[in-house]
């Protein structure tokens, strides 16, 4: 094993809105996990489905020691290797992360923080192998998994992340999405067309979170990896790390388009109006070439008879430019 993975203590940031089943399964296959120390976070948004008191419940049953705590700066106990992080509303995907990843960096002991899905599972190795790909270069600050279907562990979902068109503001589907996992992988050229890691699976290093700082926390949904990797440009290089293997159900919870689901308006709203935002925030000048090709999209979306989601998209146009809040 390479000494530096031994040194290293990461803390593994969850999310989970109303998703019990899902996290639970997601921390069975963590805790299966060797050759790393790590520590999970799970922060709750909100739920109504008493997932903190079953989360517990089920560390009780399985001898994890944990601590539920509410968001702010605190001291978490060594043995700990569950906290329950009670966020109190539905704070979105960032705000809702970060109270985690906060808390993670306010531990002396930890050099870097894995975000990931509520709604993935990880091969035994996954972390280690995380661990060994940023090793190899100093200048690495983050660095994606492959990550696989779970619906079909033979296909791929993303190989690390996914190119974006910096004047239309549309991100392309993951790279290497949907293809057999037999495919020889050139893992130099993925790294190269890569523009952002999917935040399914994301190990980051402390260094880099405390230079580019956190999630930008007003999109509530969606770009916020985009909006992480742009501030990062220039200062970390992101990396692949294609033996790290993780399996994604993909948009579980909000209703993203996934292996077989068509997207769900509240998941394309959401997508749509944070995009706007995104180009507002850091390329203004092409903001009218989004609008005009959000306008199209809302437009294939009628063609296609998909009426509520188009009406989704025009509803995001309409309140990005009004500045109206969600």
């Amino acid at each position: 094993m390479n000494q530096a993975n031994i040194m290293n203590h990461t803390d593994i940031v969850l999310l989970n809105w109303n998703s019990k089943e899902d996290t639970i399964e997601c921390l069975e296959s963590l805790y299966k996990m060797k050759g790393v120390s790590f520590r999970v976070f799970v922060c709750d948004n909100g739920s109504t489905d008493d997932s903190l008191p079953c989360l517990s419940r089920w560390a009780t049953e399985q001898g994890v020691s944990h601590i539920e705590v509410r968001p702010g700066p605190q001291q978490i106990p060594e043995q700990t290797k569950l906290v329950l992080i009670d966020n109190g509303a539905n704070l979105g995907f960032a705000a809702g992360n970060n109270t985690g990843i906060a808390l993670a960096l306010g531990q002396p002991e930890t050099s870097h923080v894995w975000l990931l899905n509520n709604d993935t599972t990880v091969e035994q190795d996954s972390l280690e192998t995380l661990h060994r790909r940023m090793a190899q270069d100093q200048a690495i600050g983050a660095c994606g998994s492959l990550i696989k279907f779970y619906d079909d562990h033979s296909v791929i979902q993303a190989v690390g992340g996914c190119e974006f068109n910096y004047t239309t503001g549309v991100a392309s589907e993951s790279l290497g999405r949907y293809l057999p996992d037999s495919t020889v992988l050139d893992v130099a050229d993925y790294e190269a067309r890569m523009d952002y890691i999917s935040g399914a699976a994301m190990l980051l290093s402390r260094e880099y979170l405390e230079t580019v700082g956190l999630m930008e926390e007003s999109y509530f949904l969606y770009y916020e990896e985009i909006d992480w990797a742009i501030r990062a440009k220039g200062l970390f290089k992101l990396a692949i790390a294609v033996d790290s293997i993780v399996y994604h159900k993909e948009g579980s919870a909000i209703g993203s388009a996934s292996f077989q689901r068509a997207a769900s308006p509240t998941s394309e709203f959401y997508l749509m109006r944070s995009k706007l935002r995104f180009m507002a925030r850091h390329l203004p000048k092409n903001l009218p070439i989004a609008y005009a090709a959000t306008f199209a999209q809302a437009l294939n979306r009628f063609r296609r008879g998909q009426l509520e989601t188009g009406v989704a998209v025009l509803k995001a146009m309409v309140q990005r430019s009004t500045g109206m809040a969600a």
